[in-house]
């Protein structure tokens, strides 16, 4: 399914504002529906066969549809809670947090380390111009 905003169904954008509000993937969010409407978790294949008309057709089943509702109401109410919905926010380490940031120094690095060897390449292959900022 390619997104397109302007021809994605409004049940199918609910999906997707839903899963964003609860930062779950949108297979969760049909696993939650299940529950909130039946009351009892379901099997993976279960899930699986709402899931996929959803994915390559953008329908949506009823227990999502009523669930997708209830969660954007309670935003609008700014009442939705995610922990009441069995979702518990991430929590930070130290260890999570320096990794982040040696994953960032790592990718400015190799970044870094590009534009030079291009610069590199330029100059030895006799480009006059200046092709590299702060030139262009």
């Amino acid at each position: 399914m390619f997104f397109r905003a302007d021809r994605t169904p409004p049940d199918a954008l609910a999906v997707l504002r839903a899963s964003g509000l609860l930062a779950v993937s949108e297979f969760r969010v049909f696993e939650l529906a299940h529950v909130n409407w039946y009351g009892f978790e379901a099997d993976e294949r279960t899930i699986e066969r709402h899931f996929f008309p959803y994915m390559f057709r953008e329908e949506v089943p009823h227990f999502v549809r009523a669930f997708t509702r209830k969660i954007l109401g309670l935003e609008r109410a700014g009442r939705l809670d995610p922990e009441e919905f069995g979702i518990e926010p991430d929590e930070r380490t130290v260890r999570g947090v320096v990794s982040g940031v040696f994953y960032g120094l790592g990718i400015a690095a190799a970044l870094a380390v590009l534009v030079a060897l291009a610069k590199v390449t330029a100059e030895s292959l006799g480009f006059a111009e200046c092709m590299f900022p702060p030139c262009f």
